[in-house]
């Protein structure tokens, strides 16, 4: 420091002045002064270090780069590092990762607006822990007032952030509704409980005042209340309604504390449900005790003692006396002598703390006995121990006459039963048997436990369990009437045929109560309605077969004189007619089919046995493959006809007629058990029948080698039951309009005929197999072939006529037939083709004639694509099935223009005429 006296004395001096004036002395004072003021500077300067370094917040500056002017003892002491390990070092250095950036972005701010207050930031210690530290700062600035320095002071405030945290989960952890409000009626904090039970958001519960969502009716009170808190009472409890967000309101029970520095504290719990299990106590108990003076029990309650302290007016009643004369006295003074020994045992387990029922007869004030039911339960005070007993007693009098009537009725019954010669049972509601008479247990050898509930079917004869099951269990459960037959096995093992008689029970006032019946030992009768029923199914039977044969033999002598003429005056017409002439091939298919119409003449008279047979020897697999387009006609297009020959077949000697007999009948009855799509398997094979070979009860079928033919489909099978009888002549599984049951009653007949034997296996659900056997002939086969011929006419026409037919020879014929009758006619072998034809034809074409069923498209959808290019076009559909098959079939509805195949020409030429109007 430059002493100033001392160089203005010096200059005064060596100016040769030797007078101080009256300026130097001035300044000589005020020089004077400012030493002093100077060494007061130095010593406040020392005292505001000491206290700098000693303060116990820490403190910081920073230059304009936020870099480390200072730090005190206590920012070191913080912090943990030495002044040299921060001075110079910028403050973001000593930040967490995640505050640097905020650091930087808001320094420039803080130098800007010149103070801070309360910014925190999360600084790194030295041993790498964190601490939370707030900061208060200003900047310092030169004597041109630009920015010199920070001067912050900062606090740690880690413990204190950690404790408002804990103070924060522990106010919205608290089940109960925590609030704190001011005198200025809003809420200034609540907990997250008053979210949960009033569905409001914490905003919308500060913003309005809190009276606002009080009931109407409880807003006087709870002001009251809050008076006595800013009153300074000690803590307050009371009850309001608060509005929940849905409109209701929700009972709070409160405890408030004295007001503090005009804020409320208080804490409330939602009541709701218990205000209402209050209201439905009350309520109870009104009704109990209106139940207990108008009930039809008699209700006593006594003291541990057992003196009555109250009873009710049924009681006193029942008794004969008063209400008034019977509290105070011994509950046990109303009991006769002999009934003591009950009710003092029934004191002991009050005593024991036991609930229970029991009889006891009472003595009324006239000496009368009255039974009662009594129903007794112990009363507990608050510590668990005997207050009392409470008793419920209900006049038997009226069921003990009854139970008494009951007894001697019982005993009645069971004299009756048990001196007569019925097998006697009876069943309770559950369906199972309770009683069986003595002459039913002597019957079966066993004891009533043994026969009680389901065990009595033990003796049923198993075949006819299940039918006594649905009988019983049906009638049962309409309570009606049964009567049943079946076998029950006597003592000594022989199954006796009983005639089981059962009929619902009522008690006496009409409710069901179960059933019971009465058995009759039927045997010998029921052997002689077999032999009877056995004989009339042989007489019925051989009636059948005698006028069947009559009605064949009959027919067929008619029937074969009219295909005489037919097939002697085709065959003599082919016999002139060369092969290359137009009428050979109609010729021809006339007579095919009068061929097949006498066939058909034979199947008949082979079902009456009356056929006469040209058995000859033939190659099965030959006559089989001759057959299968015929078969696939027959069964239809919408069945898969499989065709597996077995090799190295041997030869077999029948009649061929009798095997298109014995396949078209299979077949048939296949194709009518398919429903919809299916298939049928032919096949043959070479077996060899030993003794010991299956042959289901053919006890004449002989050893040696035989010829399998199997017919096997996938339609819906027979049960046993129907394969036990599909045999036999008129039996089927067919409607009364399907079926005439002589098909498979031919195909025995001709096997049996032949040798041979047939068995069947079936399924429901499974489909079927056929399986017939005939003896192979061992001599070289003599084979045989039949050439039939087809042939037919023809008439006229001249419209043109879509034919449209997948079978080639059907729509060769049929174009011949329609072009000799004068039509154009477009023929089409598939529908895809008819579409191409009657789009590309220029002219007009005036009618359909389609096939029902075909590969890819029914006639019915052709017929619908077709009309929208010919909206005139008429249409007739031909089929070889009937219309109640098509219809069915659901292909086509019924009263559409249709002809039956085979038909003639003159039955075509009528039908076409017919359909395009020309009469």
């Amino acid at each position: 420091m430059i002493n100033t006296k001392e160089n203005l004395i010096g200059i005064n001096r060596e100016s040769g002045m030797d007078k101080k004036d009256e300026n130097i002395v001035a300044l000589e004072k005020r020089l004077a002064e400012m030493e002093k003021h100077q060494a007061g500077l130095v010593a406040e300067n020392v005292l505001l270090r000491q206290l700098y370094e000693r303060a116990p917040l820490g403190y910081q500056s920073l230059d304009e780069n936020g870099c480390f002017l200072t730090v005190n003892q206590a920012w070191v002491d913080a912090l943990g590092y030495s002044r040299e390990e921060v001075i110079g070092f910028n403050f973001g250095d000593f930040l967490h990762s995640d505050w640097k950036t905020h650091f930087k972005d808001n320094f420039p701010r803080f130098k800007a607006i010149g103070e801070i207050l309360g910014v925190e930031f999360e600084m790194v210690k030295k041993d790498g822990t964190l601490i939370l530290v707030s900061i208060h700062g200003k900047i310092g600035k030169n004597l041109q007032g630009d920015f010199q320095q920070t001067h912050c002071i900062f606090q740690d405030i880690t413990e204190l952030r950690r404790v408002q945290e804990e103070y924060k989960l522990f106010f919205d952890l608290v089940p109960d509704m925590v609030c704190i409000a001011s005198t200025d009626g809003y809420l200034k904090k609540v907990n997250g409980a008053w979210q949960a039970v009033l569905g409001f958001s914490e905003e919308e519960l500060l913003a309005v005042p809190f009276l606002d969502f009080l009931h109407p009716d409880d807003k006087k009170n709870t002001l009251a209340q809050i008076n006595r808190q800013l009153a300074g009472e000690s803590t307050i409890r009371f009850s309001n309604r608060y509005r929940h967000k849905n409109g209701s309101y929700l009972w709070f029970e409160w405890h408030a504390t004295p007001a503090v520095a005009n804020l409320l504290f208080a804490v409330a719990r939602d009541v709701t449900e218990k205000k209402k299990n209050e209201e439905a106590l009350r309520e109870l108990k009104e009704l109990n005790e209106y139940i207990v003076q108008t009930m039809n029990e008699g209700v006593v309650l006594t003291d541990s003692t057992g003196i009555v302290t109250f009873i009710n007016p049924e009681l006193a009643a029942l008794l004969g006396y008063g209400p008034k004369e019977l509290v105070g006295r011994l509950w046990l003074d109303f009991v006769p002598p002999d009934q003591q020994a009950i009710g003092r045992a029934a004191d002991e387990r009050r005593k024991n703390l036991q609930a229970d029922r029991y009889e006891i007869v009472l003595q009324r004030k006239d000496g009368e006995r009255l039974p009662v039911l009594v129903g007794g339960t112990p009363r507990l005070d608050a510590r668990g121990q005997l207050d009392g007993t409470l008793g419920v007693f209900t006049d038997i009098t009226g069921r003990k006459q009854v139970e008494e009537a009951l007894r001697e009725s019982e005993q009645n019954f069971k004299t009756l039963s048990d001196t007569g010669m019925a097998l006697i049972w009876t069943s309770g509601i559950d369906k199972l048997c309770n009683y069986f008479n003595k002459i039913w247990l002597e019957f079966t050898g066993r004891t009533l436990e043994q026969e009680k509930g389901k065990s009595w079917g033990e003796g049923v004869h198993p075949d006819d369990m299940q039918g006594c099951l649905d009988i019983y269990v049906g009638a049962f459960d309409r309570q009606e009437e049964f009567s049943m037959v079946y076998r029950l096995r006597r003592h000594d093992g022989e199954y006796r045929w009983l005639l089981d008689k059962g009929c619902p029970r009522y008690n006496s006032q009409g409710a069901f109560v179960g059933y019971i019946g009465h058995c009759l030992d039927v045997t010998e009768l029921k052997l002689a309605e077999a032999e009877r029923e056995k004989l009339q199914v042989q007489l019925i039977q051989a009636q059948k077969m005698e006028s069947v044969g009559r009605l064949a033999g009959g027919v067929a002598h008619d029937f074969n004189n009219m295909l005489g003429v037919i097939l002697g005056y085709s065959e003599m017409t082919l016999e002139n007619v060369e092969e290359n002439n137009p009428i050979h091939l109609p010729l021809q298919g006339i007579h095919q089919a009068a061929l097949r119409s006498a066939e058909l003449t034979r199947q008949l008279l082979a079902f009456a046995r009356k056929q006469t047979i040209a058995p000859k020897v033939l190659d099965l697999n030959k006559t089989i493959e001759g057959m299968l387009a015929m078969l696939r006609r027959l069964i239809g297009e919408n069945i898969d006809l499989a065709w597996l020959p077995g090799k190295n077949l041997g030869q077999s000697k029948l009649d061929p007629s009798q095997i298109d007999q014995i396949l078209a009948n299979l077949c048939v009855n296949a194709s009518d058990a398919i429903p919809d799509n299916g298939k049928i398997v032919i096949e043959t094979s070479s077996i060899i029948i030993d003794d010991g070979f299956n042959t289901a009860g053919y006890e004449e079928c002989n050893p040696g080698k035989y010829i399998l033919l199997s017919v096997t489909d996938t339609g819906c099978g027979m049960n046993s039951e129907e394969t036990s009888h599909i045999f036999e002549p008129f039996y089927t599984t067919k409607t009364n309009n399907e079926g005439t049951g002589l098909g498979l009653a031919t195909v025995y007949g001709i096997v049996r005929q032949n040798n041979g034997f047939v068995n069947v296996y079936s399924e429901p659900g499974c489909g079927t197999t056929f399986k017939i056997y005939l003896p192979e002939y061992l001599p070289a086969p003599d084979y045989n072939s039949r050439g039939e011929t087809l042939q037919k006419v023809t008439p006229p026409g001249s419209e043109t006529i879509l034919l449209v037919e997948d079978e080639a020879m059907i729509l060769q014929m049929t174009t011949r037939m329609l072009e000799r009758l004068g039509y154009q006619v477009l023929p089409a072998s598939s529908p895809n083709e008819a579409i191409t034809l009657a789009q590309e034809y220029p002219g007009e074409i005036q009618l359909l004639l389609t096939d029902v069923v075909m590969p890819g498209m029914n006639g019915r959808d052709l017929a619908a694509n077709l009309v929208s290019l010919h909206p005139g076009l008429k249409r007739l559909f031909m089929s070889g099935y009937t219309a109640n098959v098509i219809a069915h079939h659901g292909v086509l509805e019924e009263g559409v223009d249709f002809i039956q195949k085979p038909f003639s020409r003159e039955d075509l030429a009528v039908k076409v005429r017919e359909v395009l109007g020309g009469g």
